[in-house]
């Protein structure tokens, strides 16, 4: 497995994804419109040929929000979710983000999960967030001060 930078050259797997994964997924022009922001990262993991997943962060003034963290079902539970955000984070740790945050589904035990693995802590819940009504769960991850304590 490779992680890349997404291009428009791989919109149509990125959609197919797209509307594997989500019930209420983007449109296409939706994603073609982040690919094409430069205030995003946006990887992609890739086997062969074929896309199987990727990771949106949008960064702006040092602080990020995952947008998007997709896997194929039929990927899911190797570690791929974790390899691309990990890398997205790296990313936007280069461009000086200090904070990141995320919504994720009050249910979506899996991607919790990851996300505290990678340092995320829960810190609020949006109520309703979601077009079914289902709340969300509101993360951050801060950069770690290796010389905190000294």
């Amino acid at each position: 497995m490779l992680i890349i930078q997404a291009t428009e050259q791989d919109l149509d797997q990125l959609f197919e994804i797209e509307e594997t994964c989500f019930s209420h997924p983007w449109s296409k022009d939706s994603l073609r419109s982040e690919l094409g922001s430069e205030h995003n990262i946006f990887l992609a993991a890739k086997v062969e040929e074929n896309i199987i997943g990727f990771c949106l962060i949008s960064v702006i003034a040092g602080e990020g929000t995952i947008l998007q963290v997709a896997v194929h079902p039929e990927y899911r539970a190797k570690g791929i979710g974790k390899k691309l955000t990990s890398a997205a984070i790296e990313q936007a740790k280069e461009l000086g983000t200090e904070v990141i945050f995320l919504e994720v589904r009050v249910t979506n035990t899996p991607a919790r999960r990851l996300y505290q693995s990678l340092g995320f802590e829960k810190i609020d819940l949006r109520k309703g967030y979601y077009r079914d009504g289902e709340n969300a769960i509101i993360m951050q991850w801060r950069e770690q001060n290796e010389n905190s304590g000294n």
